[in-house]
């Protein structure tokens, strides 16, 4: 059997055989067509999920650092606000001992003024006795002025440390607090 190739036929022992022996068949470039096509799209696909992947690690990092930057600003911001009431509390504490110190300077000065105002009215009581008066009357006129005394300059051998202090010293006082409360603003 001589088989003779030519271009587009082959020919045996001089008979046409068909042509289909020796072109390729179209299903196997349909079959590569379609394998590349699929290989397309699953390299598409897998692009796709890979990006979709890493779109939801970088969206998880974002929402990790918007989380960690809430709570530091959450942690700062309670931080302040310690530092202020602390600061608040300390001038309240600076305040009291101002008002403290307010009351005891205030009832010392009250306590020397009766005891100048007891002295005063002793001796004129001592003076009216000697020259115009009797004991009952000096008696009556020792209480009135020792009265009088009381009434202008009241104290307590305790002072109390919440008294009622007069208007420009009250005044002075709480100008402190407000100085103490606009340091805290200012150093916060």
């Amino acid at each position: 059997m001589d088989v003779i190739k030519t271009n587009d036929a082959v020919y045996n022992s001089g008979v046409k055989l068909t042509n289909t022996i020796t072109k390729k068949p179209n299903y196997i470039i349909h079959l590569i067509y379609a394998g590349s096509f699929l290989l397309a799209v699953s390299l598409v696909i897998a692009y796709l999920v890979w990006s979709k992947n890493q779109l939801a690690i970088r969206h998880k990092e974002l929402e990790e650092k918007i989380r960690i930057n809430e709570q530091k600003r959450l942690v700062q911001e309670r931080e302040h606000k310690i530092k202020i009431k602390l600061c608040m509390n300390k001038a309240m504490e600076l305040y009291s001992q101002d008002w403290a110190e307010a009351c005891i300077q205030q009832n010392r000065k009250n306590k020397n003024g009766f005891e100048n105002c007891r002295n005063r009215a002793d001796a004129y009581v001592k003076y009216m006795k000697t020259s115009y008066t009797t004991t009952e009357e000096s008696a009556r006129l020792y209480n009135y002025q020792l009265a009088q005394c009381k009434s202008l300059y009241s104290f307590s051998n305790k002072p109390n440390l919440n008294c009622s202090l007069p208007t420009t010293l009250a005044h002075s006082v709480n100008a402190g607090l407000k100085k103490y409360e606009q340091t805290c603003r200012e150093i916060i």
